[in-house]
């Protein structure tokens, strides 16, 4: 009877490439104003939105757009208005290994936004940090089994792989009302910012649950003497009576679990041996996501020259993560904060925008790897006076920790008889080797693995080094009778 080979296509999806990168975005935006009436920038800031991916060789571009926020006196300096605008980009992000055709992932934040007005127009500029990773989803053929050979052992093993079945995206618009604390007297919001929060992923029937919570930060101009620019937070969904609308972007992909058997290793006890075509394939075994989030404070010194504080508005800060290291179950980041303060003087009622930066060093109990995406957000940033030239600055950090577990599978691609003298009949003691199972001595001696356990009964598991295993190796005509 002639050996039959049985092959299948294995579904594994092999990473190909990691990397990360910086994009400078730059657009402007025409002031509403007069060209005479002179504007003051007092902050900048901005998010980032992926809204494509597509993998080239050794390469992907990234097009999204990056949406600016900008507060600003123009004319009356003691009056604060804000203006929103949006710049498109296409980043091409170097991704060692990346085909096209290939499965792409990028994950984006801004690293640094600034503004600057000159003859009626805002000029923007924002650094945009991409972190990106490229999978490949073909199929690999495989022998998954063998037959019509005589004394056949063969030895599978169970692979714990996962295959993306599904994806897709969407957007909702969510709407809801709060109630603002009383004597504020606010004028009109300028803007608002929202960060989410994901709590729980369900799935089935074609559908994807995503559960979680906005942190929605709006900022106001107010009437208040004083304070022409206050701070409100929310969480959605709340209470009453001040309206807000967030434009809510949602990308999911179904993932599915599965176990592959797949042939590990096989020879024959007698006639020809085996000789087996082995091909080793690294493959996506398990996606790592971990939140957590930490108090944190700095205390900020007034650049030199700068108006004393009387009263501090309102605080904004963005981290730009410089390194970070995992000791045990912890991760220490660290880093620089750009903060930009607005306060008023006692010389004046404008408002003092100073901006600068401060190093800031934040441990969260959540695991990386080296690979891995740490991504760094604030949240709840409140500042006071401590002197008319120290500001403590006090914010909530998240960490949100994103990672791949890859594994490596042993594929026989192909199996071919091989000549093999045929095993002289003796009984063999034998020292095992560091390292060494029953079945490579089994192997190696072309005899079965049952039969080296039935003549060891003391094995209850796999040897010791050094441990001594009696083999039986019978010629070919005892093995016959």
């Amino acid at each position: 009877m002639e050996m039959r080979l049985v092959k299948e296509s294995v579904a594994l999806e092999q990473p190909m490439g990691a990397g990360s990168s910086q994009a400078v975005v730059e657009g402007e935006i025409t002031l509403p104003g007069g060209l005479r009436e002179e504007a003051r920038v007092l902050h900048c800031g901005a998010m980032t939105v992926v809204e494509s991916v597509e993998a080239l060789q050794d390469r992907a571009s990234v097009t999204g757009k990056v949406v600016f926020h900008t507060l600003y006196t123009q004319g009356d300096p003691t009056r604060v208005n804000a203006i929103e605008a949006t710049a498109d980009f296409t980043h091409i992000m170097e991704l060692p290994g990346a085909q096209p055709r290939n499965q792409c992932r990028v994950e984006a934040q801004v690293e640094h936004a600034e503004a600057m007005a000159q003859g009626g127009r805002l000029n923007l500029r924002a650094v945009v940090r991409c972190h990106g990773r490229a999978l490949a989803l073909q199929p690999v053929e495989a022998v998954t089994g063998i037959y019509g050979v005589e004394g056949i052992e063969s030895r599978a093993r169970e692979a714990s792989v996962r295959r993306t079945v599904a994806s897709g995206e969407t957007e909702v618009l969510l709407r809801e009302e709060f109630a603002l604390p009383e004597g504020l007297q606010i004028r009109e919001t300028l803007y608002a910012t929202a960060q989410p929060q994901r709590v729980e992923v369900t799935g089935g029937m074609g559908k994807a649950g995503i559960t979680g919570q906005l942190m929605l930060e709006a900022v106001h101009a107010s009437e208040l003497p004083g304070k022409p620019v206050v701070v409100t937070r929310h969480t959605l969904p709340f209470e009453q009576t001040v309206r807000a609308e967030v434009l809510l972007s949602l990308n999911a992909c179904a993932d599915r679990r599965e176990n592959v058997t797949l042939l590990d290793d096989a020879y024959t006890t007698r006639g020809d041996d085996l000789r087996l075509n082995v091909r080793e394939v690294r493959y996506r075994a398990e996606d790592r996501w971990e939140q957590a989030a930490e108090s944190g404070k700095t205390l900020m010194m007034l650049p030199e020259g700068s108006p004393a504080v009387r009263g501090v508005l309102c605080a904004f800060a963005t981290p730009v993560l410089t390194e970070w290291e995992q000791m045990g179950g912890r991760l220490t980041a660290e880093g620089m904060l750009e903060i930009t303060l607005l306060y008023m003087t006692d010389d004046s009622g404008a408002p003092v925008s100073v901006r600068q930066e401060e190093p800031f060093r934040v441990t969260f109990a959540v695991q990386a790897e080296e690979g891995d995406e740490v991504m760094l957000s604030l949240s709840d940033v409140d500042a006071s006076a401590i002197t008319s030239d120290r500001v403590e600055l006090r914010y909530v950090m998240r960490a949100v920790v994103c990672g791949m577990e890859s594994r490596t599978a042993r594929l026989v691609t192909e199996v071919l008889p091989v000549a093999a003298a045929s095993p002289e009949g003796s009984i063999v003691l034998y020292f095992t080797q560091p390292g060494e199972t029953l079945w490579d001595i089994a192997r190696r001696y072309r005899v079965p693995v049952r039969e080296v356990k039935a003549i060891n009964p003391e094995l209850a598991a796999e040897p010791e080094p050094g441990q001594g295993i009696v083999v039986w190796r019978r010629c070919q005509e005892t093995a016959t009778v």
